[in-house]
């Protein structure tokens, strides 16, 4: 599955009107949404590689946006993220898309899955009659996603998704899924892994760390699932049992709006970290790359445990490969096989993280592999970048076709 037969790739090849319709229903310029603002941007880019026209909607607080551009705005402004935004997310935006796009100009219609409602099965259904042959496929980035939808205003839309999805098999042609199922909701899957844009992340020359430091970086959205309590936990353990000699472990987490940087630092404080951890907003470009530059060790997803999953697929697990910074994780990441030596698998469980079993970590990997960041960049661009990883879609594409 890692490459595309000679005669699907011939078919793609040949086929120089092949023409798609992208919709990521995610917020642009959310910015707890970069990591997948910028999965959408390199999934098009991929696609765009390999010679496949695209048009590209995604939302915006002004309303809808076409291939970088507004192309709807509603008539009325909203609260951002109150019930009434997410209502037009999810009810006018598709209602828009299902009166305005000509999908009979359309081989495919690739969509991030949000929560199912009645106008989405309406848009699906509408493109459908327009175009019998069109190919629906839909990306699940999470399957099972319930256990994350337990609270707020999530749980009515959670409630409105089970009632509904279990329609889209009439309509949708595939799923895109990360796990090892073979159907979802009766449609079947085609197997991916997520990927990143390796060339549009700069060759870092990190720091060199002072012996009697260890700083470990965690970049992303805060969720239960990432379980960073297990790795606060772990680090007042080490300071309440270290030596004045030990090595001092620091924090940074990066992704934090300024609610959850006042929620987080209370929670430091009382932990009795407040020295050791620092709080960012979320950041990219030169920014993010001034932090990464002095980090030891990333932390990756520790805690899928908690939404019943055991495979694991998190962008911010490619993101620290590419840019050459070793990380843990917990759940089997099946890009990232158990005998790489820059990976740290730590137990599916709550326990707290061992800050001595980390700097052991980095201290083999450092005596052992003393060119593991370049290898780490290798890695990464042999196996993880788009233009790989939208093969097996391409293939079903080709064949579709054919």
């Amino acid at each position: 599955m890692g490459c595309l037969c000679a005669r699907c790739w011939q078919l793609v090849r040949l086929n120089k009107l092949m023409k798609g319709f992208l919709y990521y229903r995610t917020h642009l310029d959310d910015l707890q949404n970069l990591g997948v603002v910028e999965k959408c941007a390199a999934y098009a880019a991929a696609l765009r590689h390999h010679e496949i026209e695209l048009d590209v909607v995604q939302y915006h607080t002004s309303g809808l946006w076409l291939n970088g551009a507004i192309w709807y705005t509603p008539l009325f402004k909203l609260r951002k993220k109150s019930a009434a935004h997410i209502l037009f997310f999810y009810y006018l935006g598709d209602t828009y898309l299902a009166r305005q796009v000509d999908f009979e100009k359309y081989d495919f219609f690739l969509i991030r899955h949000m929560p199912t409602h009645p106008v989405f099965l309406y848009l699906l259904k509408n493109a459908k009659k327009q175009n019998p042959a069109l190919k629906i496929i839909l990306e699940i980035p999470t399957w099972p996603y319930d256990a994350e939808m337990q609270s707020g205003f999530a749980r009515v839309q959670n409630w409105i998704d089970r009632l509904f999805r279990q329609k889209l098999h009439k309509w949708v042609d595939r799923t895109l899924h990360y796990g090892m199922d073979k159907k979802i909701w009766g449609m079947p899957t085609i197997p991916v892994q997520n990927g990143i844009a390796v060339n549009q992340i700069p060759q870092m020359k990190h720091s060199v760390r002072p012996p009697d430091r260890l700083n470990i970086l965690f970049v992303g959205n805060i969720q239960p699932w990432h379980a960073l309590d297990r790795v606060l936990e772990g680090m007042r353990i080490w300071v309440e049992v270290q030596k004045p000699d030990a090595v001092q472990v620091r924090l940074d987490v990066v992704g934090l709006n300024s609610q959850q940087q006042k929620l987080w630092m209370e929670n430091v404080q009382q932990l009795g970290l407040a020295q050791f951890v620092n709080l960012h907003a979320p950041a990219q470009g030169p920014v993010l790359q001034s932090i990464l530059k002095n980090a030891d060790l990333g932390i990756g997803t520790l805690g899928m445990h908690r939404k019943g999953l055991t495979i694991d697929a998190s962008l911010k697990h490619r993101l620290y490969c590419a840019y050459g910074l070793p990380f843990l994780c917990s759940a089997t990441d099946t890009d990232f096989p158990n005998d790489l030596p820059f990976v740290l698998r730590v137990p599916e469980t709550d326990t707290p993280v061992n800050m001595g079993e980390l700097l052991q970590f980095i201290q083999q990997l450092e005596a052992n592999n003393p060119y593991y960041r370049q290898e780490m960049r290798q890695y990464a661009e042999n196996n993880l970048d788009w233009s790989q990883k939208v093969k097996p879609l391409l293939q079903f594409l080709a064949e579709a076709g054919g």
